[in-house]
Parts: structure tokens; C-alpha cells; sequence
């Protein structure tokens, strides 16, 4: 019983804003406004684009909570996949279902194949799944906004530590960076005809050497790549 008790508390604490109010459903007006649509994985990167967004305000569907706010002018909707390939999957097959999605830009930290800086922001053009082989391109109109360099990413159903698995990586991928839940995001945007680009910041080696204060950097790193990003699509779009 004590445990239910705890695991009830846990519960209720998800679904209570930073203000001790319960966070609402969210409305018709969330549900049909045009948003530019921000995906993270995890909590570090979420906070980092809070920081730079105004007028936010939260709300939850199906128990999952999301931030709407602005950028600029833009109407913005930022949501968390959760880690991993089955929550990436099951979160933006809920939102491409239920939201009107502009775009989506994926923000976020990632391991580096190469000796790359922590803080490092790469934006790949294709990305791959290690398991499969499988591709998916991002959107080359958001491509053409900020990088014309041909660089790849790979999505990994675990955490890579491994050095061999490092390499095979860079033999048979030529990929710079390594996550886990990109290709899968990109995948379900493109099936859904809507446009795709990641960022993606480096926080590790991919060597098991993972850090707080390296995590912060890179995901801080990433969102002001997303921001600058964000203006920068403001006003080239029709």
C-alpha cells in the first residue's frame, strides 16, 4: 500500500505545474493553431528551449504534457519524445495525429564519432538506423537555410559506448553523430509530409564518459542553433 501511495504522489506531481496548479488539457486553439513544432528527448534539452521561448503555457493530452509559446512572431509547440526508439515513435505518432504541424526540428545532445568540441551543433542531411540500414532524408528546402555540407547522423536502439561499435559506425556510415531517436522522428515526419530537420549538439565521445555539465552544454548549444534557426525560417517563409 505504501508503495501505491508513492507511486500515486509520483503521478500526480507530473501532471502539477511549477506554480502548484494543475496543468490543463489542452484546447481546441492548440489543437488547430499552425505551430513549428520543437521535439527533445529528455528534460535537459526540454528546459533549454524553454528558456528562449515567450508567453509559454503547458497542457496535457493523452498524459503527456507540451509547452506552447512564441518565438519571434512564430506559434511554437514543444513536446519530449522520451528516450529511445518506442517512445519517440508512440509520442510523434501522437502529435502528427492530433496537432497541426508546420515543420519539426528535432533539439538536442548527441554522442560524437569524431573528435568533435562538446557543444559542437551538427545538422545532418540523412540519418540512419543502425539496426537496419534503414534512411531518411531531412527536408532540403530547412537544409538549404544553414548548411550545404553533406554529414550524416545515425540512431542506435541503445546508448553507444562500445569502441567497436564506434567504428563500425564511421567505416560503414561516415556518420558524425550518434542518437536514439531521430531517425525514427524523421521517418514518421516524412510518412506525414511534413518537413524535417535536426539539430543535434554533442555532449560525449560515445566512450561511456557522460557528464552533467556536458549534457547542459550541448543541449544549451543545440536550442540556440534551433532558435537563430527558427528566425531565420520566419523570414524566408511565405
Amino acid at each position: 500500500m505504501k508503495r501505491l501511495t508513492l507511486l500515486f504522489i509520483l503521478f500526480a506531481s507530473l501532471l502539477v505545474g511549477c506554480n502548484g496548479q494543475e496543468i490543463p488539457e489542452c484546447g481546441d486553439t492548440v489543437f488547430n493553431t499552425p505551430h513549428i513544432t520543437i521535439a527533445t528527448a529528455f528534460w535537459i534539452e526540454t528546459d533549454a528551449v524553454k528558456q528562449q521561448m515567450l508567453n509559454q503555457e503547458s497542457c496535457q493530452f493523452e498524459n503527456s504534457t507540451y509547452t506552447v509559446g512564441k518565438i519571434g512572431e512564430q506559434q511554437v509547440l514543444l513536446f519530449e519524445t522520451g528516450v529511445g526508439s518506442e517512445k519517440a515513435i508512440a509520442s510523434t505518432n501522437r502529435i502528427v495525429s492530433n496537432f497541426e504541424i508546420e515543420i519539426i526540428i528535432f533539439s538536442g545532445i548527441a554522442g560524437g564519432i569524431e573528435d568533435s568540441a562538446i557543444g559542437t551543433t551538427f545538422v545532418p542531411y540523412k540519418w540512419f538506423d543502425l539496426e537496419t540500414g534503414e534512411s531518411v532524408f531531412v527536408n532540403e528546402s530547412l537544409l538549404s537555410l544553414v548548411t550545404r555540407e553533406q554529414i550524416t547522423g545515425i540512431t542506435s536502439p541503445e546508448f553507444v559506448s562500445d569502441p567497436e561499435i564506434v567504428e563500425f559506425i564511421r567505416s560503414n556510415f561516415q556518420a558524425i553523430v550518434v542518437d536514439m531517436e531521430t531517425l525514427l522522428v524523421a521517418k514518421i515526419a516524412s510518412e506525414n509530409n511534413i518537413p524535417f530537420i535536426a539539430f543535434r549538439s554533442v555532449s560525449d565521445h560515445a566512450d561511456g564518459d557522460k557528464k552533467r555539465e556536458s549534457y547542459q552544454q550541448a543541449a544549451n548549444a543545440s536550442a540556440v542553433q534551433v532558435i537563430d534557426f527558427i528566425w531565420l525560417y520566419s523570414n524566408t517563409s511565405p
